[in-house]
């Protein structure tokens, strides 16, 4: 059975009829705006609501003023007969619709969202739990080792995704290698969070990443999390609990520029299976000792004999790194003096990495 026409637009100067199929060919962004339009006039207008199995998602069909009650009911029973559902709703009394969790890329910005207004919404829009075609794991927005994601610059967590607790973040932002800012982040709420493995994976110009407000009390997967952030200069993941991860793999390998993580606390605990490569070339990094590339896995990530920097109440220790002084005697300009302290004239040297003064 055919479906009958379910929408007239008055917005021309005759009445102008849309099949169903010339409707489900609509975005619903814009039939969105008919009905979102139609609410603020002072027309008193009769709205018919369609959602069919014909659709994935609810799409509003509209009519307007110009279709008789008796004529929208007719309609309505036309569609119903056809295998779908409809209601008329009179003016003023459009039904509140649910709020959805959703991701926009629009231009060069990717906005995470938790409203009722995905399909009011401009540029390309993804259901939060979307999948890129052909992978079963990474979201529709991001990026992949073969085909990286260099459209997006900025990345924003709107106010409203406050509301929306996800159960995993992994590979969210995943090879978007150009995003060079972040803002929102504190709206992301992770308390329901289990794994957030190759989240920032390969933001590889991103220079600064604010993570401090991350409750990672039920997360058991931090593998690649900051894999290839190549611009990082420093981490705070003071406030990480990480007393049910298992797996660590990876988490900031390939950071070659990252200088300081700061946490109190020591990482190596009996969760953990797999902590392999974990600092992998983070050769500037240093904290209670220098960076050592024999020594790259968990048992590292702790404040007292590793790579790890205190931070205090009141703010940020400065790195406590045991490196070698030089040996020998230096004049303040660096320069090794030869023959034995005795033997120089009178003046202010460096001996044996210390500041001394000969009379």
């Amino acid at each position: 059975m055919s479906l009958p026409p379910l929408c007239v637009d008055k917005r021309h100067s005759a009445p102008t009829l849309f099949s169903w199929q010339d409707t489900v060919s609509f975005s619903l962004r814009n039939c969105w705006f008919l009905a979102e339009k139609l609410k603020t006039s002072s027309l008193n207008v009769t709205l018919l609501f369609a959602d069919t199995k014909k659709l994935v998602e609810r799409a509003p069909c509209i009519m307007l003023e110009s279709l008789s009650k008796a004529e929208a009911e007719a309609a309505r029973d036309k569609l119903n007969a056809a295998g779908g559902t409809a209601n008329i709703y009179p003016h003023g009394t459009w039904p509140a619709q649910s709020k959805d969790a959703y991701v926009v890329e629009d231009g060069s910005t990717l906005t995470f969202y938790y409203d009722a207004k995905k399909a009011m919404r401009t540029g390309t829009v993804y259901g939060i739990d979307q999948k890129m075609e052909g992978h079963s794991a990474i979201p529709a927005w991001a990026g992949t080792v073969q085909k990286k994601n260099k459209r997006i610059t900025k990345v924003v967590f709107d106010s409203s995704f406050k509301g929306y607790k996800p159960t995993t973040t992994c590979f969210w932002l995943s090879n978007c290698t150009k995003i060079k800012t972040i803002e929102g982040l504190s709206n992301l709420c992770t308390d329901q969070v289990t794994k957030m493995n190759d989240m920032f994976y390969d933001c590889s110009v991103l220079t600064s990443l604010d993570v401090s407000n991350f409750n990672t009390s039920k997360v058991t997967g931090l593998n690649k999390m900051f894999y290839d952030c190549y611009a990082l200069t420093s981490l705070d993941v003071s406030n990480f609990d990480v007393t049910s991860v298992t797996d660590f793999t990876s988490m900031f390998s390939g950071c070659k520029v990252l200088t300081s993580i700061y946490c109190n606390d020591d990482w190596q605990n009996a969760t953990v299976q797999k902590s392999g490569d974990m600092f992998f070339v983070c050769y500037k990094l240093k904290g209670a000792v220098v960076y050592d590339a024999s020594k790259v896995d968990v048992s590292m990530a702790n404040p007292t004999t590793g790579y790890f920097t205190k931070k205090t109440g009141t703010g940020i220790n400065a790195p406590t790194a045991n490196v070698p002084q030089k040996q020998g005697f230096y004049n303040l300009q660096g320069v090794k003096m030869q023959g034995s302290l005795e033997q120089l004239p009178a003046g202010i040297y460096i001996v044996n990495g210390r500041k001394e003064v000969k009379k």
